[in-house]
């Protein structure tokens, strides 16, 4: 609206003092002050116009869509005491944006053992403070850790936000940590765009 607002101005400038070099001998003549103020008006709304029709173009220096960053910090893998049957992986994770704010809509994670076919892990609401019992190290999940809430209730921008992601997943735990099993956790923003990154176990040190 603004840019046809000047566009308007602009050509009606234009043409008052071109039909004025048209009029009778006997008018007044225009001082040379309006002329050159003219000229400077021309030259200003051309320079508007064009930022108008840069800043357009970028769409005002704002990203149009989000830009969803991930990184695997590190992970629990644990067999639950009150469901042996299934496998938890407290999986550390890091998310930022470099795009237009967003909120994380889901979080999935595909357990790849390999030659196999991926197997799809349940994220689960974390309890306010859950002991992952390893092999080799315990850790304590808690609540106020949960990168889930963190990024379902507040829009992830270029800062990073870390936190803890739970899930379950019907597989032996020798499966789900085996060097030759890759994990793929994948986020989706407000538009459905998915983000994923890949992680071969075997060459991760920080699990």
């Amino acid at each position: 609206m603004l840019d046809r607002a000047i566009g308007l101005f602009g050509l009606a400038v234009a043409l008052i003092l071109g039909a004025y070099t048209f009029a009778p001998p006997g008018w007044p003549k225009m001082p040379s002050w309006v002329t050159l103020s003219g000229i400077a008006i021309g030259l200003v709304l051309f320079g508007v116009g064009l930022g108008l029709v840069i800043a357009d173009q970028r769409g005002w220096g704002e990203p149009a869509r989000p830009e969803l960053h991930v990184k695997l910090l590190g992970a629990n893998v644990f067999i639950p005491d009150q469901w042996p049957s299934v496998t938890g992986i407290g999986l550390q994770t890091r998310v930022w944006n470099t795009g237009a704010l967003s909120i994380v809509t889901d979080w999935t994670l595909k357990v790849i053992p390999n030659g196999k076919q991926a197997v799809v892990a349940q994220l689960t609401e974390m309890p306010n403070v859950l002991t992952a019992t390893g092999e080799i190290s315990t850790g304590i999940l808690r609540a106020e850790d949960s990168l889930e809430k963190k990024t379902r209730t507040a829009q992830v921008g270029i800062t990073p936000v870390d936190g803890t992601l739970l899930f379950y997943i019907p597989l032996p735990r020798d499966v789900v940590r085996a060097n030759d099993t890759t994990w793929e956790l994948t986020a989706k923003d407000i538009y459905e765009k998915e983000t994923a990154v890949s992680q071969l176990l075997g060459n991760w040190i920080g699990r």
